[in-house]
């Protein structure tokens, strides 16, 4: 389960970085071929762009709750720069269900109310250099 303790010092902002970029590519080679599916149709332009936009949404999430919930307690490219996701509280790893509203608080900031500049502040200067989804869930990126 989560019960693995982790102790490291917080991750710095450039790793966390290059490990989204990692997810980033791990999550386009898996699901390309997935959205190229959905690329044509009966619906119009402005609802097609919509479709897609919630389409393009799935790989992610799979990937943050799939691997950040299990004995992982990362994403592929955390995981690959030797970074795992730990709660505040007890410095271990976070589950299945705290990773998916993990995400889901990311998501909602991202495209809602925090761009990316004010995260990477937060990164920045917070003595465990959480993002703002970090310290809404209670969770930090420790090196390991």
């Amino acid at each position: 389960m989560t019960d693995e303790y982790y102790s490291g010092e917080p991750s710095g902002a450039f790793r966390r970085i290059v490990a989204s970029i990692l997810d980033t590519i791990f999550s386009l080679i898996i699901f390309v071929p997935v959205a190229m599916m959905f690329g044509s149709g009966d619906v119009s332009q402005e609802e097609m762009s919509v479709i897609e936009w919630l389409v393009w949404q799935v790989p992610f999430l799979l990937i943050y709750v799939l691997f950040e919930g299990s004995k992982m307690h990362s994403t592929p490219g955390k995981y690959l720069l030797g970074l795992r996701i730990v709660k505040t509280s007890d410095d271990v790893g976070i589950g299945y269900g705290r990773s998916c509203l993990r995400y889901i608080v990311l998501f909602i900031l991202a495209v809602f109310l925090l761009p990316l500049i004010a995260n990477l502040i937060l990164m920045l200067t917070t003595a465990k250099k959480q993002c703002l989804h970090d310290m809404i869930m209670g969770t930090y990126v420790v090196k390991v």
